[in-house]
């Protein structure tokens, strides 16, 4: 980090965690560079990995290297792809909360082990394009003084032209010394076209470009995986991007490279939430009223066997032992659409089969599906299911349900970025504030007919953060399978 200032503990958090709408992030200060022989007019690509790995939440690499890096928030937390590419799991320690390496423990931080990392499927070593990566940590994060939480930013939140902060244990002069202490400069973000004109080598539309124009302010080697921070109007701080490359450090028009967080925003929220959902909500389709087969979105068996699951019928408090008498079943079987596509979510829809048929009684029972002519747009839903209750919070230990309007499709398609096919449903309260989120993913969208009975017209799927205004959760629309769920139902009856 060239001509940073010492890093204000009381200003931002040492630890900086990022909220991802589900779970949290982190960057990490090894800088990958490029670096352009300008006499012969060809790139020589250099990769260097510092001998120390620290973290604003520092990530420690079990070998005689160490690197630095910042995190994410109580199981979470992201950083780039390219600090994981040559790591596993069990060869990183995370630590959260340090802030000066030449003190022992001046901030009580405190170590984790990781159990999972997930690199972007389209990483590409070579140009470094997705450079993004999941980890989750093998205990949730506890909060204090030293280590706080930071927000993922929204998608349409204007960051050209605009300071952000960057922060890290990085190179103070190029070629020098890694810092012991954090620190932290102030930089413009550039406009894209600046940035794509400053460099020969590629660059995206998922980047974004900062440093001083006039040179000496910028990030350098040790700080990838960093965060690249704005302030917004209500005083919290929102992370932009996460530092990922760039040409020698401090140079006049030629700024520090970062992976611009609003373009990952449904991967980071798809990614984090099916590492963290806790409890499914089955319902019954209601095929034949015998059925033992039930529907829910494919997300939840992506890395699950019929081996590792039991579907319980009838829970409504976790709290309380089988106030319910709920029932629980084994799987012996799990059909997931063929044209799932673990990317973009389409076509998120999945049916398993009991063991043994289910038992009705004053707290199972079965729900009806949909007709195929069914209106459901601009129409009042009932969503149900154990997630979070607050943005960022626990889930629940009781099952909730909140009423939302379900969106006409061109506002759905409007609200995003991310492709809404016309096999999803949109809804959410448009003032804000009603919403599914994390914890929810397939649970039922409900609708009750005319004669009384409840109708499933949707299954959660994904969403961006929970609750916020122009953003709905997006959801299977049912009556778009109901020829696929027939077929498949009968078929494992």
């Amino acid at each position: 980090m060239l001509l940073l200032k010492k890093f204000d503990v009381y200003l931002l958090p040492l630890c900086i965690l990022h909220f991802v709408g589900l779970r949290a992030t982190a960057g990490q200060l090894v800088r990958t560079r490029y670096e352009k022989n300008r006499r012969q007019g060809d790139q020589l690509c250099r990769q260097y990995t510092e001998c120390v790995f620290r973290f604003e939440c520092d990530i420690r690499w079990e070998s005689q290297n160490q690197q630095k890096c910042s995190l994410g928030n109580d199981l979470i937390i992201f950083d780039i792809a390219s600090i994981f590419f040559r790591y596993s799991k069990e060869n990183v320690v995370v630590r959260l909360g340090e802030y000066d390496f030449n003190i022992d423990n001046e901030t009580q931080y405190i170590d984790y082990r990781v159990t999972d990392i997930r690199i972007h499927p389209d990483y590409d070593h070579a140009t470094h394009a997705n450079d993004i990566a999941i980890v989750r940590l093998n205990r949730p994060t506890i909060y204090n003084s030293f280590i706080r939480p930071i927000c993922l930013p929204k998608t349409n939140m204007q960051v050209y032209n605009r300071n952000a902060v960057v922060a890290g244990w990085g190179q103070t002069v190029y070629g020098g010394k890694v810092s012991n202490v954090l620190q932290e400069v102030t930089v413009p973000i550039w406009e894209h076209d600046q940035c794509v004109s400053a460099f020969s080598q590629p660059i995206s539309k998922t980047n974004l470009c900062a440093a001083s124009y006039e040179g000496g302010k910028d990030s350098c080697l040790g700080d990838s995986g960093g965060p690249l921070l704005m302030q917004r109007h209500d005083g919290k701080w929102t992370n932009a991007g996460v530092v990922s490359w760039g040409i020698n450090c401090g140079g006049i028009g030629i700024p520090g490279v970062y992976t611009k967080v609003t373009s990952y925003l449904k991967w980071i929220a798809v990614n984090a939430q099916d590492r963290n959902v806790k409890r499914f909500y089955f319902l019954i389709p209601g095929i034949k009223s015998y059925t033992v087969s039930y529907l829910i979105v494919y997300i939840m068996f992506f890395r699950y066997t019929k081996q590792n699951v039991v579907v319980r019928l009838g829970e409504y408090d976790f709290t309380t032992n089988n106030e319910t008498k709920y029932i629980d079943y084994r799987l012996t079987d799990i059909r997931s659409h063929p044209d799932y596509d673990h990317a973009t979510h389409a076509n998120d829809i999945a049916i398993v089969r009991l063991n043994r048929p289910a038992i009705y009684n004053s707290f199972i029972r079965p729900i009806c599906l949909p007709k195929t002519n069914m209106e459901v747009y601009k129409k009042n839903a009932v969503v149900a299911g154990w997630g979070q209750t607050v943005f960022g919070g626990e889930v629940s230990n009781v099952l909730q349900e909140v009423t939302v309007p379900i969106w006409e499709h061109d506002q759905c398609v409007s609200a995003f970025s991310q492709p809404i096919f016309k096999t999803n449903l949109c809804a959410a309260s448009y003032e804000g504030g009603k919403d599914s989120c994390l914890g929810d993913s397939g649970g039922p969208l409900l609708m009750q007919r005319q004669d009384g009975k409840w109708t499933n017209v949707g299954v959660v799927s994904w969403g961006i953060s929970c609750g916020e205004v122009g953003y709905p959760g997006v959801y299977t629309k049912v009556t778009s399978y109901l020829k696929w769920i027939a077929v498949n139902a009968q078929d494992v009856i």
